[in-house]
């Protein structure tokens, strides 16, 4: 049968239809058919998520490298709408605009338009917390809506002081050499930092607390918790974090928990200090160090001081007697890695060729450490790297220590995501079915998380669940 008015036409085979597994399927040359349209979609998307001229655009595609600009796109209608008001639109917008500039320059990697106004307002979403963007000086200091933020930077892009980066799926901004000058008017002492924490607020004071009454508020704290805990849960605790261990825990109904208005930075910097002068000591292993008060936090708790007068925190000491600069510089310093992490996070960011190359050295160290690591550094923004890659590096090395981590991504919205969870789980089933670290437990939870994906809306989700069974 060939339809009218087709090049391609369909045939119909006579006799018993054959079997599947019979039919001569040149199944690479399909799947590069697919590659070359996925490939066309992604440059449409390109194509609509451009903030430059249309004409240019497709100019390029067609390796014409010299810019240009048409005048009469929406692109360059919306520019010219602007660009009268190009020099005082920074001015204009001051209250958003200069934060949202101010965050790029200090910003440790990029991130989109949402997550960026996200930050200047405050939210306390757990990856802007992981991903330490609350240290950022312009954290918190924008006082609108979202919806605004996000014109206001679509403002700044269209009048040249932002530009976007990365591929279509995952686009980035950062700042342009106009923006870099703009940004240099940042100062965000002319701000009033907004309430970060509804949690605890109560019970703290109105003014920021002094070293001193931090000092004391970590020794109550290591006493009054009825289980040894480590340098950031207790300054979660202190400082009246919502985490969910503390609901659970109980801890939250302590007088200790939001005793102290501080960053948790303030109090970890001040916690490294107690153990530098033995009123603390480190107890446990090296990669869950716990604290432990001594002798001499003992005695200093027993004469605890009457609060004193009012007193800067470490970062605000910091702004005032540096200035900006050197406020960034304790806000952002990278935390030390071990070895081990360093390695990890070179795997999160190598090219895929890369990566596979370093996978027998980071298999010479325990499956549990090598977990740890790659949760570490994919939490800390020097070196933290997309989330596919750390699900295809959890699924290649951590064996059954990786189950748990796999299974939160059981409900992502992304298809690809599910599609490689399930092929991840797999390679965990046939490491602990081959490997020493085998586990009933987690064997089972692989085994019925992958029965859940078997019926998956997405079809090639459901046939890498189905693969990923028979290793079972």
């Amino acid at each position: 049968y060939e339809p009218p008015f087709r090049g391609r036409g369909i045939e119909k085979m006579p006799g018993e239809q054959p079997q599947f597994s019979e039919l001569s399927i040149d199944w690479k040359h399909y799947e590069q058919l697919r590659k070359n349209e996925e490939d066309r979609l992604r440059t449409m998307e390109k194509f609509i998520n451009s903030h430059g001229c249309r004409r240019g655009y497709i100019l390029k595609y067609f390796g014409e490298a010299k810019a240009y600009s048409c005048g009469i796109c929406d692109r360059c209608v919306a520019k010219k709408a602007v660009s009268g008001d190009k020099e005082n639109l920074v001015k204009t917008e001051q209250r958003i605009a200069l934060p949202v500039l101010g965050f790029l320059r200090f910003a440790r990697f990029p991130l989109g338009k949402a997550r960026i106004a996200d930050v200047v307002t405050g939210s306390r979403n757990k990856q802007i917390i992981e991903w330490g963007l609350d240290r950022n000086p312009a954290y918190g200091l924008v006082d609108a809506n979202r919806a605004e933020v996000k014109e206001v930077i679509e403002n700044l892009m269209n009048s040249g002081y932002i530009e976007v980066t990365g591929d279509s799926h995952l686009p980035v901004l950062r700042l342009t050499e106009r923006g870099k000058k703009a940004a240099l008017e940042f100062n965000p002492e002319d701000y009033d930092r907004r309430t970060m924490s509804e949690a605890g607020a109560s019970r703290k004071p109105d003014r920021s607390s002094s070293g001193e009454e931090i000092r004391v508020a970590v020794l109550k704290c290591v006493e009054t918790v009825p289980y040894l805990i480590g340098t950031s849960k207790i300054a979660g605790v202190l400082t009246g974090s919502r985490a969910k261990w503390i609901k659970q825990s109980g801890v939250g109904d302590l007088e200790v928990y939001g005793g102290v208005n501080a960053t948790q930075d303030d109090v970890k910097e001040i916690i490294l200090e107690m153990i530098d002068d033995h009123s603390l000591q480190q107890k446990g292993s090296t990669l869950y160090p716990v604290l432990a008060i001594t002798e001499k936090g003992r005695a200093k708790l027993k004469g605890e001081p009457k609060p004193g007068p009012e007193g800067k925190t470490v970062k605000e000491a910091a702004r005032v007697s540096s200035g900006i600069e050197e406020y960034a510089r304790v806000c952002c310093s990278p935390k030390p890695v071990t070895p081990l992490e360093a390695l990890a996070g070179e795997l999160l960011v190598a090219r895929p060729e890369k990566a596979r190359e370093m996978l027998p050295d980071v298999r010479k160290h325990k499956p549990a450490e090598i977990m740890d690591a790659l949760i570490n550094c994919s939490n800390d923004p020097e070196c933290h790297g997309t989330r596919p890659r750390l699900i295809w590096c959890v699924g290649e090395l951590c064996g059954g220590y990786g189950v748990d981590f796999l299974l939160d991504n059981l409900s992502s919205e992304s298809s690809a995501i599910r599609k490689l969870t399930a092929s991840a789980l797999g390679k965990t089933g046939t490491g602990m079915k081959t490997g020493t670290g085998k586990d009933p437990l987690m064997m089972r939870k692989a085994r019925q998380a992958l029965e859940v994906l078997a019926r998956d809306p997405n079809r090639q989700v459901r046939e890498y669940a189905e693969k990923a069974l028979k290793r079972f």
